[in-house]
């Protein structure tokens, strides 16, 4: 197979071009040559194509070598340059030599050249080689730096650990701008973080097209899953429909980000003044794919945490509902004594406007009052005996509607969303509309003067994963009611405490603070979930989970 030389030849004589080419060229060589004769011409050169070797004539009409030797040491290029001549003294080409020349050959000897070429192409090779190996070693040390800056940002937020990895792999790739583009879980499209240079307009921009073209420079990787690199300096999609304060994108290289098998992210860096290669793909993909991990370490540290936390306001819970449930039963017990003497006595006295019947009776009706208590409680504890039927929860919300707007009031509106194939469940009728009202003017006491209830239901298919961040669900299928209200939310602290019961942030007037310990209960007695998501000033959404039956 010929080995290829691409070779820029600076010579204004036609002659001795073709007797240069013919020394060059033979069986297993190929040259692939381009005249010039300016610096204008040299410029264009050096600047659109890399070349393998530089033969130059020393003196030209208007260029001549040692001004072509010094524009190649400007550019920081390390080409082999060797000066082909006729008419240069020893001096001369001495003086060449110093000046960073590889070597010169006189034109009536132009036998020596092609042992010359190939003697500093090798050695070219050999400089590359080193230079890379060194250039690696300097990046692999900057890179364990990188990384060790990377893994002290403990107190730092995600957003500030992405920007950070994505400014370093624009520096540790020798680029000058850069992006980080996502996914989302379910693998859609997701957002961009972008480095400092691309324009607010560009931003918008280049999300818009990624909206609309799946195929574009953006998306490269992620259809591919593979590293791409776009060295081309006229490579129309890199510019293609961008804003006026945009740069001229020349160079592009991105890589996939990997979370196990899945990409959840593309690194691109652009405009690196050299040519990208492997080294940047393997110095960037590194680099990103660390941070990824990072991240993910964080996240499931997070999700652990809450995950504990919600175990163990579960288990507080359990431990509250069963010492409530074990007070309120025996207390019941003696609330039944008391009631039943306290009626006895009231039978017995026939003076009904006696000062002895109205105390009795005072008694009676705090009896009752407790007793009301106690079922509450009781309902909390999960010790009351349901009635379970098979019932269809849209129907439930259809003929309960009209009293809950009665029961709100006309100043509050209520919005159902109600999924036609919703299926059955096996639940207590009367527990499944108590949690609906106690929900609801929870909802209404958070919403003061005006406001929107929304109460929608849906089938879900509760799957490991979904069971392992809801603990007490079941893997299978259920229905889901959310009950969503335009109040006035809450903080974080009061999430932590508003299924205890007799906890409450409404005045002594207005609540017990057992509606929402009951909803728990009652939902906890059915092999449920209930999850609860708000925010000061954004609203409360409740979302009840059920075990549903199939139809066989």
């Amino acid at each position: 197979m010929k080995r290829t030389i691409k070779t820029l030849v600076i010579e204004d004589s036609d002659n001795d071009l073709e007797l240069i080419l013919r020394s060059l060229e033979s069986d297993e060589t190929e040259i692939k040559w381009r005249q010039i004769l300016s610096a204008e011409e040299m410029m264009s050169a050096l600047t659109d194509e890399r070349w393998d070797l530089i033969i130059s004539d020393y003196h030209l009409p208007t260029f001549s070598a040692p001004a072509a030797l010094a524009m190649l040491k400007d550019m920081g290029m390390d080409i082999p340059f060797i000066t082909v001549s006729g008419c240069i003294g020893e001096d001369t080409a001495v003086a060449m030599m110093k000046s960073g020349a590889h070597d010169y050959v006189m034109k009536d000897r132009l036998v020596r050249l092609g042992p010359v070429v190939d003697r500093e192409l090798r050695e070219a090779r050999v400089r590359r080689e080193r230079r890379r190996a060194s250039e690696e070693s300097l990046l692999n040390e900057e890179r364990l730096e990188s990384h060790y800056r990377l893994s002290q940002m403990t107190e730092a937020d995600e957003m500030e650990v992405m920007n950070y990895a994505l400014e370093e792999g624009v520096r540790l790739t020798g680029s000058n701008t850069g992006y980080l583009y996502f996914t989302d879980r379910e693998g859609s499209f997701g957002p961009f973080i972008f480095s400092d240079r691309f324009s607010n307009s560009c931003r918008e921009r280049i999300a818009t097209q990624v909206s609309t073209d799946k195929d574009c420079l953006w998306v490269e990787c992620f259809n591919t899953g593979q590293p791409a690199i776009h060295n081309e300096r006229e490579r129309s999609e890199m510019n293609m429909d961008c804003p006026e304060d945009h740069f001229h994108m020349s160079r592009h290289m991105g890589v996939p980000v990997f979370d196990g098998q899945s990409i959840v992210a593309v690194a691109g860096v652009s405009n690196k003044k050299d040519r990208y290669d492997e080294t940047d793909v393997r110095q960037l993909s590194l680099f990103m794919n660390e941070m990824w991990k990072m991240i993910r370490r964080r996240q499931a540290e997070a999700e652990r945490h809450a995950l504990e936390a919600q175990l163990a306001q579960i288990q507080k819970m359990n431990s509250i509902g069963r010492l409530a449930g074990g007070v309120a039963h025996d207390f019941n017990n003696l609330l039944t004594v008391i009631l039943g003497n306290s009626e006895l006595m009231l039978y017995k006295i026939t003076d009904k406007n006696s000062y002895m019947y109205e105390l009795l009776n005072e008694i009676v009706k705090a009896g009752e009052k407790a007793k009301d208590l106690t079922r509450q409680l009781l309902a909390f504890g999960r010790k009351q005996r349901l009635e379970i039927k098979t019932i269809n929860l849209n129907e439930i919300i259809s003929n309960f509607e009209k009293m809950l707007k009665r029961i709100i009031g006309e100043d509050i509106e209520i919005e159902t969303s109600l999924d036609a194939n919703l299926q059955s469940i096996n639940a207590d009728k009367a527990k499944m509309e108590q949690i609906i009202l106690n929900l609801a003017v929870n909802a209404r006491d958070a919403m003061g003067r005006g406001g929107k209830i929304f109460i929608e239901t849906s089938n879900i298919t509760i799957d490991e994963e979904f069971a392992e961040t809801h603990p007490g669900l079941k893997v299978g299928p259920s229905i889901v009611m959310t009950i969503r209200d335009t109040g006035c939310g809450m903080d974080s602290e009061t999430l932590q405490h508003i299924f205890e019961p007799f906890f409450t942030t409404k005045t002594k007037e207005k609540g017990t603070g057992l509606g929402l310990s009951i909803v728990y209960g009652i939902v906890t007695q059915h092999g449920g979930h209930i999850h609860v998501e708000s925010e000061p000033g954004k609203g409360t959404t409740f979302k009840i989970y059920i075990p549903s039956i199939t139809e066989n």
